[in-house]
């Protein structure tokens, strides 16, 4: 039975409206779209990235958080890491210049923080009341450009 037959639009005051698949003339438009002739391609890039993030959703879920772009590591390797980051006797940063991994020693690397600390030819020792007065100057400033309306919270 065609969606149509046997309605008449201009009968019925409800199917004469907007948006019922019944044009306002009382003609009766096609019951279904012509089929579809879309065949989706068997390589897709998007598939590709699709897959990549599911993977890593996948490996996040194994090994715990991973805060990585590439996974580049077998399980056995990636498990050896965990293992580092885990050992306390060591520090493991990157390097300030060149994007190199430091490994050090803890005991090596806070004694070479205190040593640059210590050097008067870099770095003031400050008391706690002149960082106070410091912070107090700073909000004050802050307060009276919100005030002035130079600055927002936003």
């Amino acid at each position: 039975m065609d969606l149509c037959e046997g309605v008449d639009a201009h009968d019925d005051p409800i199917l004469n409206l907007m948006g019922t698949g019944i044009a306002l003339d009382g003609t009766c438009p096609s019951k279904f779209k012509p089929k579809s002739t879309f065949l989706p391609a068997i390589h897709s890039d998007a598939l590709d990235v699709f897959e990549r993030e599911m993977t890593k959703q996948v490996k996040k879920l194994r090994y715990g958080v991973m805060n990585v772009k590439n996974i580049n590591l077998s399980g056995e390797q990636w498990q050896a890491l965990q293992e580092l980051k885990k050992d306390h006797t060591i520090v493991i940063r990157q390097s300030d210049k060149g994007g190199n991994v430091v490994i050090q020693d803890t005991i090596n690397y806070v004694a070479e923080g205190v040593r640059q600390l210590i050097d008067i030819r870099c770095y003031e020792e400050v008391s706690w009341g002149d960082v106070r007065l410091m912070n107090e100057k700073y909000y004050d400033m802050l307060m009276d450009w919100r005030d002035q309306g130079m600055i927002t919270w936003d």
